[in-house]
């Protein structure tokens, strides 16, 4: 592979607490990684299991600190005020990259595109085993789409942006601050939509989206308001359902519902 020596540098941040079971897969996951311009800084909160041996152990391919935080959001922030690349992201300690060449595509689509502030793409959902249970397909960036319903129109891990747009994530939030961020995003800056797997969502019983749904819902209203207060298009509506729900997500909605029907987690 030809690599241009002023391709950007891109800055992915893990925040972690207690995540020696799924650390050390974070960090080789994108040290295998064929683009070489990547600094991987990762914000530890005080772990109390085998996570810092871990951390010294693959010292040579990180940059790291442990020290308490004030939650997942003050740690990205950290990461981010470490951070030297032109291209931002974060990544959780158990979820991971599609394939060697992620971090290369991404790269190459903001190449293509000066004008493109973020880029997005579709996510795999997987059991623990890492097998996939469902893709979740992202529709072409429009902005009343993406800002229509109380929901993001992609996940998380698979979301990376410019540094000319970044702003601090807000640590009012307990589970809901890169809702919020994205939806700035999509507000205020242009998209694009990568048409390929970008990475990899652990399902597991465990995690903080299950764990806290209550108080997640109460988050939800502070970034997409009441339900009484969402006044959505018909035409947005027709949109979202034949083409959004039906048209790129057929299989994997019929795949949650199946999952849901046998009692097992998804999201």
């Amino acid at each position: 592979m030809s690599i241009n020596v002023n391709r950007p540098l891109v800055s992915i941040v893990t925040p972690s607490y207690n995540c020696g079971k799924y650390i050390e897969g974070n960090i080789l996951n994108i040290k295998e990684q064929n683009y070489p311009f990547i600094e991987h800084i990762i914000i530890d909160g005080g772990s109390e299991d085998n996570t810092i041996d871990i951390l010294k152990k693959n010292g040579d391919h990180i940059t790291w600190i442990s020290e308490p935080d004030n939650g997942m959001y003050d740690a990205i922030n950290k990461g981010f005020a470490m951070a030297n690349g032109e291209i931002f992201t974060f990544i959780n300690a158990d979820d991971r990259y599609h394939n060697a060449n992620t971090i290369n595509l991404v790269v190459n689509e903001f190449l293509k595109s000066p004008s493109v502030d973020f880029t997005y793409g579709y996510c795999a959902f997987t059991n623990e085993g890492g097998e996939i249970l469902y893709v979740y397909k992202t529709p072409t960036f429009y902005r009343k789409i993406a800002t229509a319903f109380p929901r993001n129109v992609f996940h998380q891990p698979t979301c990376f942006w410019r540094k000319r747009v970044h702003i601090g994530f807000d640590n009012s939030f307990r589970h809901c601050g890169d809702s919020y961020f994205f939806r700035y995003l999509c507000k205020n800056h242009v998209g694009k939509n990568i048409p390929h797997i970008i990475a990899k969502f652990m399902v597991r019983e465990n995690c903080i989206s299950f764990l806290n749904r209550k108080r997640m819902s109460g988050e939800d209203e502070r970034v997409f308001g009441r339900g009484a207060e969402r006044k959505v298009p018909l035409y947005l509506k027709l949109i979202d359902l034949f083409y959004i729900r039906t048209f790129l997500n057929l299989s994997a909605n019929l795949k949650r519902f199946c999952l849901h029907c046998r009692r097992r987690t998804y999201l």
